[in-house]
């Protein structure tokens, strides 16, 4: 059997108020609410949702809210490593709680577990993570023996099974939201966007009109809602910004597929706006372009549209590399950068329109700046750092541009001993150590500690712990190597030879001034001798002693 070891975060606290908990696989959204109630202390008084980011699909109890049940969905399908969910509490407080998925482990155990924490139970109805920090004192003390000991009694929760293995939730009786059979027996040239509809439930109708912002849908039967929805999304306005809003990958698979059905993840599916409301999805993953959206497709995307996404795909890769090496970046700076690698000016107000649709980045007081900086007002203490530092800027752009376009930064000769590691001393195959590599450094760019990430690179990991050293070791090194927000983009080690270079020079610079010093007080020191006359060794000594020549510098003769 396996867990997932999570770290749930309340977003806003500063300093990070966490919980670090192993929870067993096959636990639905319902179940996971429970155990996050009990570790933070809330008392379940007001409702909750789950939000899988990058895309609005929310779980809940609460049916008019969302039409998807939070006891009716297990966790398992979202749960990658590296995934993160949001999960929000009290919607008039709005507490939200980030949900990092540090790692899947060997778990036996079917109630969860706490293996490390941070900061007190939580208090209801105190205004939010402002009016928290108000009356903190009064929070109690969180106690992980004891919590762990209630949670081993008292929360076991049986392996939970869907009835319905579809992506989507279906209510009992009504058919899933993608049907293989009838989608599969159609042909291309019938298959139109009304066809796929026709195979929803109202709420899945719904839940498309919602995301798109459509309203005046409550009342509707469902092929008026059908007719209605098909009309409003195929409109030139709406597809249009649909289609600004995709990425080169995702608009150049959409293209593919209308050619033929083509293989997609569901979870590239479940992101995408295009994909989950304009095409067809296989239960064998496959899209299909319907008829209607292909020629409304052709119809807009003409050579106006499709310069300006290419300029908005540049922008974003832009602005994603900025984000990734600093964190935020004065849209003044980002534009010198761009000038720097294009040689041609950009304004301001297109990096803005460039990121207007993305969850990830926002703009404020003149800055490009990840969203958490913004949501916790470090933006400014860290521009005011920036504008008395120098950041890190590549010598090309192809450099720049790849770390926005990967998130990560790739082996090099510094980094390369750690994926050695993994491989020949703690048993992971290539793949395997690869992902961990990757996940390593997104653990030192968040400022985990040595130690927490060799708990979590070694849980699981049988008979290994006595590595421990020698990875805490390693993590040391790769840590001088790894580019950070806090460092503007250098690494350590660059740092580090900078400032010893700099000491190097000013030590040179000083060495010089003292010679040069040392030269001209010598200079100034030499008795002058007469010249054209010769000294005879019974002669009074030039120098002024009033000693003979013979007997005073004559020696030396």
């Amino acid at each position: 059997m396996r867990g997932y070891q999570l770290k749930i975060t309340i977003k806003g606290s500063s300093p990070p108020i966490w919980r670090r908990v192993i929870v067993p696989e096959k636990l639905s959204f319902g179940n996971l609410d429970k155990i996050i109630q009990f570790l933070f202390g809330w008392t379940h008084s007001h409702l909750y949702c789950f939000k899988i980011p990058k895309k609005n699909r929310y779980f809940s109890p609460d049916s008019d809210f969302v039409e998807e049940d939070a006891e009716g969905k297990a966790i398992d399908e979202w749960f990658q490593e590296k995934a993160k969910i949001e999960y929000i509490y009290d919607y008039g407080d709005d507490w939200k709680h980030e949900i990092l998925v540090e790692k899947i482990v060997d778990y036996d155990s079917r109630f969860p577990k706490v293996v490390k924490y941070k900061g007190p139970n939580m208090i209801e109805d105190c205004g939010g993570i402002w009016g928290f920090y108000e009356v903190i004192d009064q929070a109690e003390a969180f106690d992980m023996e004891a919590a762990n000991l209630y949670m081993e009694k008292h929360m076991i929760f049986p392996e939970f099974q869907e009835e319905d293995e579809d992506m989507y939730w279906e209510e009992e009786g009504e058919e899933s939201f993608f049907e293989e059979a009838k989608i599969i027996s159609m042909s291309k040239e019938e298959t139109f966007l009304k066809n796929i509809f026709e195979q929803y439930t109202k709420d899945n109708l719904a839940t498309i009109a919602r995301d798109n912002g459509f309203i005046g849908y409550g009342r509707l039967k469902k092929d008026e809602m059908i007719e209605r929805l098909v009309n409003q999304l195929l409109d030139d306005a709406h597809m249009t910004q649909v289609l600004m809003d995709t990425e080169e990958e995702e608009l150049g698979i959409f293209q593919e597929a209308m050619g033929e059905p083509t293989y997609l993840d569901e979870y590239m599916v479940s992101i995408s706006r295009l994909f989950s409301f304009y095409c067809g999805y296989t239960q064998d993953g496959l899209v299909i372009v319907p008829k209607d959206v292909e020629k409304k497709f052709k119809k807009l995307y003409n050579k106006n549209l499709r310069l300006a996404l290419t300029k908005k795909w540049e922008l974003m890769d832009y602005c994603r590399s900025a984000i990734y090496l600093y964190g935020l970046i004065g849209l003044k700076n980002l534009a010198k950068i761009y000038k720097k690698y294009e040689n041609a000016s950009v304004k301001e107000e297109e990096f803005i329109q460039a990121v207007a649709s993305d969850e990830e980045m926002m703009v404020k007081d003149g800055c490009l700046m990840d969203v958490r900086l913004g949501q916790l007002e470090a933006h400014k203490s860290m521009l005011a750092y920036q504008e008395k530092h120098q950041m890190y800027i590549p010598e090309t752009k192809e450099e720049f541009l790849s770390y926005g376009r990967l998130e990560s930064q790739e082996p090099n000769q510094n980094t390369q001993p750690m994926i050695d590691f993994l491989v020949e001393k703690i048993g992971d195959d290539y793949s395997q150590a690869m992902m961990e590599f990757y996940f390593l450094q997104e653990m030192l760019r968040d400022n985990y500690s040595n130690k927490e990430i060799a708990d979590i690179i070694l849980s699981g990991k049988k008979g290994r712990n006595y590595l421990r050293k020698s990875l805490e070791k390693e993590i040391r090194h790769m840590r001088r190597h790894i580019r950070t927000w806090q460092d503007l983009g250098f690494t350590q080690d660059e740092i580090e030879r900078a400032e010893n270079q700099r000491l190097l020079e000013a030590g040179n610079v000083m060495a010089n001034q003292a010679w040069n010093q040392a030269q001209a007080s010598q200079k100034d020191n030499l008795v002058s001798f007469p010249t054209g006359k010769k000294i005879y060794p019974n002669d009074p000594c030039p120098c002024g002693s009033g000693k003979k020549y013979k007997h005073c510098c004559g020696k030396c003769k």
